[in-house]
């Protein structure tokens, strides 16, 4: 309900740029690739041709090495939740 004005904004404030603040990733991205990463990691995806700017941008930073480790610390804390739950 809330994320396709928040994701029209952000795709517009994307166009043409791969960072939101200058030409280096910023607190700025850490911030706004984090969210969504997060969001990704729980199984939710970004409609690429409503968004295509944001999905870009999105895409090319969670292949960021900073990122990969976030990523992969968040699958395994993923894993061990949905494994208890399955023990209930």
């Amino acid at each position: 309900e809330k994320l396709p004005p928040i994701a029209d904004y952000l795709e517009q404030q994307l166009a043409g740029k791969c960072y939101f603040i200058g030409n280096a990733f910023t607190i700025a991205d850490v911030a706004v690739v984090s969210i969504f990463l997060n969001m990704y990691l729980s199984g939710f995806s970004l409609i690429k041709t409503k968004w295509p700017y944001l999905s870009a941008y999105l895409e090319q930073h969670f292949q960021r090495e900073s990122m990969q480790s976030c990523v992969e610390d968040v699958a395994s804390e993923l894993k061990k939740m949905s494994e208890k739950n399955s023990m209930k």
